[in-house]
């Protein structure tokens, strides 16, 4: 099984989510922030007793628009320095009931569901 991406951009938008009651964002590394412009950037996670403790260390940030700065005629202006997030898609791992990892394919994606209805179940 083999997956081509059809440069649709369907995988740059909407990217703005609720998640139990929070709004989501498209992931970002703390190296990833630069680029992508400072004000459509918030902290998501982090690890210490508080955010103001100079010991609180960011661990993952969020982009904050539904559409990434960087699609351009649905294509990617970044495409070399794309965040891990988006090197990935349309595949995720997502944790089960009993907590194992198993490969998510997201079927909003044009080309995973060709790639899914293609596939012989192997």
């Amino acid at each position: 099984m083999s997956f081509v991406c059809r440069v649709c951009g369907k995988c740059c938008r909407d990217l703005v989510f609720k998640d139990n009651g929070l709004l989501r964002g498209l992931t970002l590394l703390p190296e990833e922030v630069q680029f992508f412009p400072e004000e459509q950037v918030q902290p998501y996670f982090g690890v210490g007793k508080r955010p103001y403790d100079p010991k609180f260390q960011i661990l993952a940030y969020q982009l904050t628009t539904a559409e990434c700065p960087n699609l351009m005629e649905d294509k990617c202006t970044n495409y070399e320095k794309r965040p891990s997030s988006c090197k990935q898609y349309p595949f995720s791992l997502d944790p089960d009931q009993e907590e194992d990892a198993l490969l998510g394919i997201d079927m909003n994606c044009p080309a995973a569901v060709e790639m899914v209805n293609n596939s012989d179940g192997r």
